[in-house]
């Protein structure tokens, strides 16, 4: 029994080594620049000992974009236990759900690049319903706090919370979408910015609460955001062409 407990947490191990390569090979390179042997080169693992983990490339993206929602689910859970009044940490969660917070530049830029395609919908799903299963109660907790206070209001606020997060995450998926396109970088910060007060607007009418008071990112936030995430794509693709030049 110890041994099998002891290769479980060596396979354990192998699994986050190659999330963690995986992850910075596809910040570097981008997805689909990065095949499953150049993983494996960076780390001297099998394609037999890879293949035991995961059943394909796809398969390990979804993992990474799993960890992702997971890892902001939690920070938005420690918000919650931080001092503050009640729309001061709703404010701070909302703001660690996002998938972007306290990442590098160019692991945003991959996470839009690949999870945001066409194909990808099924994926980003996944992640929300995690993220949603994880974070409603806690969410609820904190919003029945307000109505006690008498910050906020709601008659059921555990499905006041679904509505937030949902409306959340389509704000995310909105600037995220806009991120991946082709306009320059001041027109789709302009655009950036006028989702983002349509949708706190939106979320402050939920809650009952004044306008002004959900401060879940501000305007130099979100455009250091988009300036470093479109400067972090340009970047990998000019690289990429890079190599299939030198390849070529």
């Amino acid at each position: 029994m110890e041994e099998k407990r002891g290769q479980m947490k060596k396979g354990d191990v192998r699994r986050d080594e190659i999330l963690a390569t995986a992850w910075r090979l596809f910040s570097e390179r981008g997805y689909e620049k990065t095949s499953v042997q150049d993983i494996l080169d960076e780390i001297g693992f099998s394609k037999g000992g890879f293949y035991h983990h995961f059943d394909s490339k796809l398969e390990l993206l979804e993992a990474i974009c799993e960890n992702a929602a997971e890892t902001s689910a939690e920070k938005a859970k420690q918000a919650a236990q931080a001092e503050g009044t009640p729309m001061q940490r709703l404010s701070r969660m909302l703001e660690q759900a996002a998938f972007w917070h306290d990442r590098d530049e160019n692991q945003v830029a991959m996470l839009i690049g690949v999870a945001y395609r066409e194909d990808s919908a099924l994926m980003r799903e996944r992640m929300k319903v995690r993220q949603l299963q994880s974070l409603v109660p806690v969410f609820s907790d904190v919003m029945a706090e307000g109505c006690r206070t008498g910050e906020i209001y709601s008659e059921n606020t555990d499905q006041s919370a679904e509505m937030i997060l949902r409306l959340y995450q389509q704000l995310i998926d909105e600037l995220s979408f806009l991120m991946r396109e082709d306009q320059t970088r001041e027109e789709i910060l302009s655009r950036a910015v006028t989702k983002l007060r349509s949708y706190r607007q939106a979320m402050e009418r939920i809650l009952i609460a004044p306008i002004g008071s959900l401060e879940m990112t501000d305007t130099d936030s979100l455009k250091r955001l988009v300036f470093q995430v479109l400067a972090a794509r340009n970047k990998n693709k000019e690289e990429a062409g890079n190599r299939e030049a030198n390849h070529g």
